[in-house]
């Protein structure tokens, strides 16, 4: 039998094994292929033993295992770092392992990024200790809130007065509004004035209805109504048009609107005024037809018609 291993090597990186009258290649552990051609495998694309919190790093032929930044191990096994034993926060911070990591917290009555603390003036950083309507001052440590002139309370709840639940200065015709230690008048939607004093205001000195409307001005406001052969509701007016009504004018007449209104005009043949209109014996012309021919008057018009003989 002839060893063809010395003869036909496999890949570098497969096993190759004499058999009788022949040999076989296989690729070798961490490669895969068919013996002759052996490629890498790389196993992070698969499920590998790494644990969760490490990373998979492909080698030739094998791999390794990491344990991410904040775990220790030897990145089949990690376990979280307690921070909190190795990196020490402020003296006046609080320190909190987390799951790979730490945070440092400020203690109360102190600012900073946990890294650096430094006492807190409570009335100057943060301004909603106390009531918005309250001075506040800080103390020792502490801080005191006392309620501003014309408000009440503890200085964390001041109140103010509403002076609108008494009797006040604002005119007949105007709200009052409370405001912080005060109030205000204002006088109502068609009324001008400082509110305390209130006059009715024109409205239809500012021209707000239609063109072809009329305004009448109410106590605290208008009213507008559309001209007569107009139809709207007095802010927009458009034309009516009289001869849609086909009996407005008489049988014979034709009917043409105009902006606001109509003309009534008798047909050719027929005269009067639109309204009334009657037809015009043409006949009455003695010379309108031949003098040999008969004129013969019809509703609107005439016909002449020669004479026997003609």
């Amino acid at each position: 039998d002839i060893d063809e291993c010395d003869v036909y090597p496999c890949d570098e990186n497969a096993t190759c094994t004499n058999t009788d009258g022949s040999f076989t290649c296989e690729c070798v552990s961490g490669y895969e292929g068919n013996g002759f051609n052996c490629t890498d495998i790389n196993e992070c694309l698969n499920k590998t033993t790494c644990h969760d919190n490490a990373t998979c790093t492909n080698t030739i032929g094998s791999f390794t295992c990491d344990c991410v930044v904040g775990y220790d191990g030897d990145g089949i096994n990690c376990t979280d770092i307690d921070e909190c034993d190795l990196y020490p926060c402020d003296d006046n911070a609080t320190c909190t392992n987390t799951d790979g990591s730490f945070t440092c917290e400020c203690v109360s009555g102190y600012e900073g990024d946990g890294f650096n603390c430094t006492d807190i003036d409570e009335c100057q950083n943060v301004t909603d200790l106390c009531h918005a309507n309250a001075t506040c001052t800080n103390t020792d440590g502490s801080y005191a809130c006392m309620c501003e002139y014309g408000f009440d309370g503890d200085g964390f709840n001041c109140t103010d007065i509403n002076e609108c639940l008494n009797d006040t200065t604002c005119h007949d015709n105007a709200t009052c509004t409370n405001t912080l230690g005060s109030f205000t008048c204002d006088c109502l939607v068609g009324y001008a004035g400082d509110g305390v004093n209130c006059t009715d205001r024109n409205e239809c000195l500012t021209s707000p209805c239609d063109v072809y409307a009329n305004c009448a001005n109410t106590d605290g406001s208008f009213v507008c109504e559309c001209l007569d052969g107009y139809d709207g509701n007095g802010f927009n007016c458009t034309d009516i048009d009289e001869c849609s009504n086909t009996t407005i004018c008489h049988e014979n007449a034709t009917c043409t609107n105009t902006d606001g209104s109509y003309t009534c005009t008798c047909d050719f043949g027929y005269e009067g005024d639109g309204f009334n209109c009657t037809d015009i014996d043409e006949c009455s012309n003695t010379t309108i037809c031949h003098e040999n021919a008969t004129c013969t008057n019809t509703d609107g018009s005439y016909t002449c018609t020669c004479d026997f003989g003609y």
